[in-house]
């Protein structure tokens, strides 16, 4: 493949882990951002420990700062989010901490469903009292959500890890917008004035309700899309099996190739990667982890929606301008950076999750 041309990205979403493994995996996401081109990229909260006080985003930071330095990627920029609780203190604090610190922190986050770490939120009276709290101080800051409803999951057919199809049929693309309609709809009931971030949405009929909703609302909203939803779609598992397990789900081909449409309509505002990985050994195990390496992919992920008809502006605009504006209030310049794709990142982590798309899957040789 040949080198790509963009403008260095700022991705807005990214697990770079801590304590949870003794696999350096913040360290190799820094190694990957330089070599794709990164200009920033801001943390999320489920870590271990988990990002929910200054404190900790502070001790973070310190912490964040060694591993750039060993990367080599001193020049990549880094912020979080603060995680929100059932703890009506803690939910203050962070906001408090958000409008203080903007050097540090790039918004809050709330999880409508649990996922790696169980930082879910499930109960409507904590919803509709922390949206209250963002009323009450006046807050105009970015708020980003993962946003699926565990009650509209189907129950009738639950995970089995033997057969990894099952992940994408329980936890179905109706719960995304069932909780995203519902968010919405709060946030403004609730005289929500800040940034609605809906995080690594995975379905086209969300896309259309956000999109539609867009004029509607007295705040900002921004559509998340991700490098696998656009790419990726439930044939992946009959190559990788668990190994592409991800919350939200991977969707179905016609749902895969709807999301890439919306894409090239210019109706996703912005592309996080959601880089999430885990060892193999727990990606393999009988209680498989959710989230995947993404970051090498984004030259391929690049030059794809170039050849497909995306303009180098609209590329741009989901991958910096926007990011730039509401993650760091507009103050990066932009720069260009030329790229080629390279497959060997994909070693440290065991698999490559793109190889069906990216040319690189080799299938096992059968002698006849």
């Amino acid at each position: 493949m040949s080198a790509v041309k963009y403008t260095r990205p700022i991705d807005g979403h990214v697990h770079l882990r801590w304590l949870e493994h003794s696999i350096p995996f913040a360290l190799f996401a820094f190694q990957d951002a330089a070599t794709v081109g990164y200009k920033a990229l801001v943390e999320q909260v489920n870590t271990d420990p988990p990002l929910i006080s200054l404190d900790m985003i502070r001790a973070r930071k310190a912490y964040i700062d060694l591993v750039k330095k060993q990367a080599r990627a001193e020049d990549i920029l880094h912020k979080s989010y603060i995680g929100m609780t059932d703890d009506e203190g803690q939910v203050k604090t962070a906001l408090r901490a958000v409008i203080d610190n903007p050097d540090l922190i790039a918004g809050d986050k709330t999880f409508y469903v649990h996922s790696t770490a169980n930082m879910g939120l499930l109960r409507n009276r904590i919803w509709v009292r922390n949206w209250a709290i963002k009323r009450e101080m006046a807050y105009r800051k970015v708020s980003t959500s993962h946003l699926e409803d565990e009650n509209t999951f189907d129950k009738s057919n639950p995970f089995n890890p033997k057969n990894p199809m099952t992940h994408s049929l329980y936890q179905n693309e109706k719960a995304e917008l069932v909780q995203t309609e519902r968010q919405i709809r709060l946030a403004r009931d609730l005289e929500f004035e800040g940034i609605f971030v809906a995080h690594h949405v995975s379905s086209p009929d969300t896309i259309d309700f956000l999109y539609q909703e867009k004029d509607n609302m007295p705040f900002q909203i921004i559509i998340e899309s991700t490098p696998h939803h656009i790419l990726l779609n439930t044939d992946d598992y009959k190559i990788h099996g668990n190994r592409v397990k991800i919350n939200p789900p991977l969707r179905s081909p016609e749902s895969q190739k709807g999301v890439l449409e919306r894409g090239l309509e210019g109706k996703i505002d912005i592309i996080g990667t959601d880089h999430a990985p885990h060892p193999l050994e727990r990606k393999d195990s009988v209680n498989p982890s959710s989230g995947i390496p993404v970051i090498p992919i984004f030259p391929f992920l690049a030059q794809t929606l170039l050849k497909k008809g995306m303009s180098k502006g609209q590329l741009k605009k989901i991958t910096f301008d926007t990011p730039n504006k509401i993650f760091f209030s507009g103050e990066l310049e932009a720069e260009e950076v030329e790229v080629e794709y390279n497959p060997g990142l994909w070693d440290k982590y065991g698999y490559n999750p793109f190889s069906r798309r990216d040319g690189t899957l080799r299938l096992p040789q059968v002698r006849v």
